[in-house]
């Protein structure tokens, strides 16, 4: 682009004092102009000729590579301050995810099979456990189909419980690409399984023992 060419270039105000470091009141006295604006319906914008700006801005600073100094100098600033904000995002990202990791392990103490629920659960498997194996030993001995049968809904009570326990101790696992949204809603699902094993088991077994 020749020198005639650029000295008839326009530039708007902002890019005046943006590339040549000019304040509002440097361009009061030059010449300015209307030009259509780039975007419809909008009204023409002020602008001002390159050349003339460019002559302000040498006067103000004094020469040509005061300006470019001090462009220099403004560049470096916006990239130590654009540098700043990226440490300052890396290290609040860091921060949070720090802090969800250690929530995340608070929950999983107080939750899970470590929290009320999980305590309740493993309590029930213990007493269940216990009173099938008393159940089962009193079967063998004494040979009461009684005992048997209540071993056996011991047993079905024990299994129930260890597979709640399943589910509340995989529902506070982490989340991971096969499962992003987590693991949370598992307690529900193993609840289900529970659930409908008993409904389906008990008549299952009442059809074996009518068939036999």
């Amino acid at each position: 682009m020749s020198a005639t060419s650029m000295e008839r270039n326009f530039i708007t105000p902002a890019r005046a004092m943006t590339d040549f470091l000019l304040k509002p009141d440097d361009l009061k006295d030059l010449k300015a102009t209307k030009r259509r604006s780039p975007y419809e319906n909008e009204p023409p914008i002020t602008v001002y000729w390159r050349k003339d700006v460019e002559a302000k801005a040498i006067g103000v600073w004094g020469s040509k590579e005061n300006l470019l100094k001090e462009l220099l100098k403004k560049e470096l600033e916006r990239k130590f301050y654009q540098q700043n904000i990226f440490t300052n995002k890396r290290r609040l990202r860091d921060y949070r995810r720090e802090r969800n990791t250690q929530t995340e392990i608070c929950l999983g103490n107080e939750s899970g099979l470590f929290g009320s629920s999980g305590k309740v659960v493993l309590t029930a498997i213990a007493i269940n456990g216990s009173n099938f194996l008393f159940k089962l030993f009193a079967w063998l001995y004494t040979g009461s189909h009684s005992m048997f049968s209540e071993s056996i809904h011991s047993l079905a009570d024990t299994i129930n419980q260890l597979i709640l326990a399943f589910g509340i101790h995989k529902s506070v696992q982490r989340a991971d690409s096969d499962h992003p949204y987590g693991y949370s809603n598992m307690k529900y699902v193993a609840s289900l399984i529970s659930g409908v094993g008993i409904f389906c088991v008990g008549p299952a077994c009442l059809c074996i023992m009518v068939l036999q």
